[in-house]
């Protein structure tokens, strides 16, 4: 009896085709309940004004924990034991609070030693302060679909009401000044700051489980973030904790579902994708194009029950960064300003005032990719912009 080895193979073929179409539909089904389950936990926690979650202050400003975090960096992790222990000693009660986030940022002299480090710790503490959140007609209510978070509240207020600095007194107050005007919506002085030397950070969440879905709670543990930003270059580190290697790998899978799907919406529903003309190729939104091509480059990996993230990318992904940090320092600024019984709102809505359309942004600001870090053989007021448009005329885009 002849074989036929045509036949068997198109028939394996058409097995595997099936096999990986049937894989493809379950997971694609998987990545939408995961999605729509995760966007009604994001608008519970809204409504509600509950944390992504917290953990008791008492056992992260303990000094184990604080060497499991940041013990790869032994000079990082002694200046850090040091600013947090004078912060304690002069509130004891901040040891009664919770912390939802850690935020470490710190910089590097010329030999990598570490200098000027400060701990941005949000939560709840005994202090009486109110939550903070975003103008509702601003940053997430034009970047992410009302559907999914129709108020554009805060990102914030997922952390908790309170934010304690700590920081030693010679750095202290400029942190500060820095620290207000971002929440007023002025990047510039932290552009001059980076300009000076980079600014390292890392972000460790002890307890994040609330901001997921249910499908993910089991399998997390701890978020920790980790990056530095630079004028010309940045990276993001995004490390997840699980409780065993079995979580890691499903939960490796899901994030790389969730990077698959980010891209296609960037370059589909926001034009994230190059256009070829006849002067040449053009981007129709450059920040959509630009997180798209960064999302391309984003390396996943499992290490037993570790799965981490990296990027790194340049300068205009760091304007993309720093826009983003300008629109949601305005909007804090909105919000704040409502809050607050003393402060008349007319008082910040002058100040916030501007001749860019609609005040969404500030007079400083300019449109596309070229600002406020221009290339460096131009002075940033010349440059153009992926669209076409110069600086000093630009078209209303609703996008920016």
């Amino acid at each position: 009896m002849k074989r036929h080895p045509i036949r068997i193979l198109l028939l394996v073929a058409l097995v595997a085709g099936a096999a990986f179409a049937v894989n493809a539909a379950l997971r694609g089904k998987r990545l939408f309940h995961t999605a729509k389950d995760w966007r009604q936990e994001i608008r519970y926690l809204v409504e509600t004004g509950e944390t992504i979650g917290e953990a008791p202050a008492a056992d992260v400003f303990e000094s184990g924990y604080l060497e499991a975090m940041f013990g790869g960096d032994p000079e990082l992790l002694t200046q850090l034991r040091s600013v947090i222990s004078k912060g304690l000693a002069e509130d004891p009660t901040l040891n009664m609070g919770e912390v939802a986030a850690m935020i470490i940022t710190y910089r590097k002299n010329s030999e990598g030693r570490v200098y000027d480090v400060v701990a941005h710790v949000i939560g709840g503490f005994p202090l009486g302060i109110r939550k903070p959140g975003f103008h509702r007609d601003g940053f997430f209510d034009s970047q992410i679909d009302k559907n999914l978070w129709n108020t554009g509240n805060s990102l914030l207020a997922f952390f908790g009401r309170d934010i304690a600095l700590f920081a030693d007194e010679s750095v202290a107050n400029k942190q500060q000044n820095i620290l207000e005007s971002i929440l007023s919506g002025d990047i510039l002085p932290l552009v001059d700051m980076i300009r000076e030397s980079p600014i390292y950070y890392t972000a460790v969440f002890p307890d994040p489980r609330r901001i997921f879905p249910q499908q993910l709670r089991p399998h997390i543990q701890a978020l920790v973030v980790k990056g530095f930003l630079a004028p010309y270059e940045g990276s993001y580190d995004i490390t997840f904790l699980t409780p065993k290697p079995e979580s890691a790998s499903y939960l490796l899978s899901m994030v790389y579902d969730m990077k698959l799907a980010a891209q296609l919406g960037l370059q589909g529903r926001f034009e994230g994708i190059l256009l070829n003309r006849g002067w040449g190729e053009y981007a129709p939104v450059w920040w959509a194009y630009e997180m798209s091509k960064n999302l391309s480059n984003v390396t996943l990996e499992k290490q037993a029950n570790i799965v981490h993230m990296h990027l790194d990318f340049a300068r205009v992904m760091v304007n993309a960064t720093l826009k983003s940090v300008e629109r949601m320092g305005r909007d804090m600024s909105q919000m704040r300003s409502s809050l607050d019984e003393k402060l008349d709102p007319r008082l910040a809505d002058a100040r916030l005032r501007s001749e860019k359309p609609t005040h969404y942004w500030g007079d400083s600001h300019r449109w596309g990719p070229d600002w406020p870090i221009a290339e460096p053989n131009t002075n940033g007021t010349s440059s153009v912009t992926s669209e076409g448009e110069p600086f000093e005329t630009p078209a209303v885009s609703p996008t920016e």
